[in-house]
């Protein structure tokens, strides 16, 4: 009965067959007749030619010599044409393959919220109504049985403006092949017929989307033929198997386009979180911290041209006044920022703040709305020696502050210090307690202090014994150092001593910075401002601005080059010319090195700028530093010096996997910022390693993402820097685990930007929902395949061609014959 359905599908079947040859028609050159010699001929005859209409049509007119040389040139053409051989062969060609893979997973049954102006295609008929919501496996098949939506009766009709099918319409000039992927790929048949089966919502109903494993699989079951591209129908939604980016860079060395037709709607219910939480596990009290969190908008916001207001608010434990309310925003055009929370504790013990963000209508999940973080307090007094040579403006604006805040009842700004002047005399020694007689010569002596501040000094003044304490004093006790240059000898005096090792740049590299314009401005780099002591006030936003307002210097030293592992702070000069660098800072052992390359923070008391509390940026930045050089992190409860933190237990297959290596004891981490490995192990043995990268301002703490991670149960462990930790006992490791997801309905949304992304634009395309009556006709040509072909016809004789040639030497003829005589 013709009205079965397995006999419309196999008569379509075979039509599909028949309509896979086509033909070709192919022009050669005799390859015998094509050789130089014929070349030379026709040249030498041609310049003959030409000399002989020369000489010929002496003493006829301008027109009638044009006339009789274009018959001539025309017939000498014709002849080198036919000597040539010119041949015709008729191909009998194979259509190109067109790979159609229809995505039959369950996220398919999902409806969506859509826009008039996405669904103006499948909409006939006026309507108010400026939202639908449609199931994507609807859309699906309108789209391959040219199905509108009547907005009248809500009911389905075949497009009268469309004669034929999409699928039919492909046909013409391809082989299709149609394939349904969801767990697996399976070919659901050739030609127009073989989307009969995808009807109900029933037939969507895979639990898992391998869209990258799909699209290899079909490409390499067509390997040797020629692919014109490769179409994919879905929702983008990939759960396992590599990913479609690794199928779209893959395909590209194919040279193959691929076009994805996405279901689903642009307009995703977004979900504002709070994300890698980062600050310092100590502190001093009164010290000036900043909480570092990032603040992330996950999917996009329906109003995409409008930013959405996120308040943020910081509280101290369960207080429920909070001490910071700011407001922020994200887009879907800027989706993530890094928060900084400015804190100062003002409470000896351990204080917990909770950053939160206030819940938004837009937002799906406010379970990720809130981070916590921990930090010891402490009212240590910071104890200080500052080595100088002579008295000079740097060194006294330095002792005035330090020595005003030795008083035990200004608990927030506690110092200790001592001084050695080389240019003292005896009876300052007497009077004045905190002068010593001589430098400290012994180890235990030197390692009492926290902070030591070495000014301008010569070489000869330190002994070789002594500058070898100071770098042991870094290195081993994890002690901070402050050297402040001056002309006098710091650094130039150093060359070839041991302290130059802690030196930005060799000793003999520095030179005396020319031209120091007072044009010139302070300029905190971005590095900078991610160090809590260089905040000049309370407001992160105005602290560029505080700088840039600061006194610059009449002297510094400059040089080209620095040493790895320096990190310049801050630099003197304008947006577009850079004098030099006036603030590094590198870590060395377990301690850290400031560098000042110039002499002059003492004049920023002359500065305008005033913070809240009334003190001068010089105050402010001399006070905030030597806390900061001098805080350590070490573990108090026992447990080991090193963590490798995995920021969750599974992930689902897809998921980014952040990971952080941590040094409680930030003493024992490494100078180099990228001098932290581990090895991720799978348990099927594959192994491969993780470069870390340090977190800006924080010495302690590494952090890189993995991608790409197949399923299964993945064990890290440190192998950069060797460390031995309770002889083995305690090796820094960890672990975590790579899940399928629970169902295919985890993840409901891929956003329109991260589908554009994957594709290549110069091997294909995503077109969304609104975009879909352009697919067809933007697949490319493709190469046929030629089967067979048939014996060659010479034409360099045919009829017409001899006709052409009698016809021009007869009208040649006879122009002369009337215009010679």
């Amino acid at each position: 009965m013709i009205g079965d359905t397995s006999t419309i599908v196999e008569i379509n079947s075979i039509y599909a067959d028949l309509v896979l040859f086509g033909q070709d028609v192919t022009v050669t050159v005799d390859q015998q007749a094509s050789r130089f010699p014929l070349l030379l001929a026709c040249a030498v005859t041609a310049l003959l030619l030409g000399i002989w209409i020369l000489w010929r049509t002496t003493g006829l007119t301008r027109f009638q010599r044009h006339v009789l040389s274009t018959l001539r040139i025309a017939v000498f053409v014709i002849l080198s044409l036919m000597m040539m051989g010119w041949t015709q062969q008729e191909h009998a060609t194979q259509k190109p393959d067109l790979l159609i893979l229809i995505d039959r997973s369950e996220s398919m049954q999902l409806e969506d919220q859509y826009s008039m102006a996405e669904l103006g295609r499948f909409i006939s008929g006026r309507t108010i109504q400026s939202e639908w919501s449609l199931p994507r496996w609807k859309l699906l098949t309108a789209w391959l049985d040219n199905l509108r939506l009547d907005s009248a009766n809500h009911r389905w009709h075949e497009d009268d403006s469309e004669l034929k099918k999409p699928l039919a319409r492909l046909s013409e000039d391809y082989r299709i092949s149609v394939y349904h992927l969801g767990s697996n790929l399976r070919l659901a048949g050739r030609g127009v017929s073989a989307n009969a089966d995808l009807s109900e919502a029933q037939d969507f109903d895979q639990t898992e989307s391998r869209i990258g494993d799909a699209i290899r699989q079909a490409v390499t079951q067509h390997r040797g033929r020629s692919i014109a591209a490769v179409i994919v129908l879905t929702d983008g939604i990939n759960t396992n198997g590599s990913s479609l980016q690794d199928a779209s860079d893959w395909i590209a060395t194919k040279s193959i386009p691929l076009l994805i037709g996405g279901f689903g709607s642009l307009q995703q219910t977004p979900d504002i979180a709070l994300e890698n939480p980062l600050a310092p596990t100590m502190a001093h009290l009164g010290e000036q911290l900043f909480l570092e969190v990032d603040l992330n908008l996950l999917g996009e916001l329906a109003t995409a041209g409008k930013p959405l207001e996120v308040q943020v608010i910081a509280s101290l434990g369960n207080n429920a006044d909070p001490f910071l309310q700011i407001i922020e925003t994200v887009s879907n055009a800027a989706p993530s920022k890094r928060l900084r929370i400015p804190f100062v504790p003002s409470q000896v013990g351990r204080a917990q703040i909770r950053v939160a963000i206030s819940a938004t209508s837009e937002e799906s999940n406010t379970e990720n709305n809130a981070v916590e973080f921990e930090i010891n307090v402490t009212d240590d007094a910071t104890r200080i020696l500052l080595v100088e040579n002579m008295p000079r403006f740097e060194y006294r604006a330095l002792l005035d502050l330090l020595g005003r805040s030795i008083e035990s009842q200004q608990t927030a700004n506690r110092f200790s210090v001592d001084v050695v002047l080389f240019s003292a005399d005896a009876r300052l020694v007497e009077m004045d307690k905190r002068v010593l007689a001589s430098l400290p010569t012994r180890r235990e002596q030197l390692f009492q202090y926290d902070v030591i501040v070495v000014g301008d000094v010569e070489s000869r003044m330190l002994s070789v014994q002594f500058q070898q304490l100071l770098i042991e004093f870094v290195e081993q006790r994890g002690g901070g150092i402050v050297f402040i240059a001056g002309p006098l000898g710091m650094p130039a005096t150093f060359a070839g001593q041991p302290l130059e090792k802690l030196f930005p740049v060799a000793a003999d590299q520095f030179q005396e910075a020319d031209d120091l314009d007072q044009t010139n401005e302070i300029i905190l780099n971005s590095l900078g401002e991610r160090f809590a002591h260089l905040q000049l006030g309370t407001e992160v936003t105005d602290n560029v601005s505080a700088w840039q307002s600061l006194t610059v210097p009449y002297w510094s030293v400059t040089s080209d080059l620095q040493r790895p592992g320096v990190h310049i702070l801050s630099t003197l000069g304008t947006p577009n010319d850079e004098v030099g660098p006036l603030i590094t800072q590198q870590f060395v052992g377990a301690g850290k090195v400031v560098f000042h390359w110039f002499d002059a923070t003492w004049r920023w008391h002359e500065s305008v700028e005033v913070s809240a509390d009334g003190s001068k940026p010089f105050d402010q930045y001399w006070e905030q530093t030597m806390r900061y050089m001098s805080r350590q992190t070490a573990p108090t409860d026992g447990s080991g010096l090193i963590e490798i933190v995995v920021h969750g237990e599974a992930f689902v297959v897809g998921e980014p996997v952040p990971v952080t290596v941590r040094f409680l004891d930030e003493r024992t981490a490494p100078d180099d910022d990228h001098a932290v490995m581990v090895v991720v192990e799978h348990t099927n043995g594959r192994r491969q390693f993780l470069r870390l990268a340090r977190l800006g301002a924080d010495r302690g703490r590494f952090a890189a993402t993995m991608q790409g991670l197949e399923l299964g149960t993945y064990r890290l462990q440190l192998v950069e820097p060797v460390v031995s930790q309770d002889g083995g006992k305690n090796a820094a490791v960890a672990s975590f685990t790579v899940v399928a997801p629970q169902g295919e309905l985890v993840r409901q949304t891929l956003s329109d930007v991260e589908k554009r992304q994957i594709i290549d634009p110069e091997h294909g395309r995503y077109y969304n929902v609104s975009e879909l009556h352009e697919l067809v006709a933007n697949v490319p040509r493709g190469t046929p395949v030629r089967v067979r072909s048939k014996v060659a016809k010479p034409i360099w004789n045919a009829n017409w061609i001899v006709a052409i040639l009698i016809s021009l030497l007869a009208i040649d003829w006879t122009l002369r014959r009337r215009w010679y005589n």
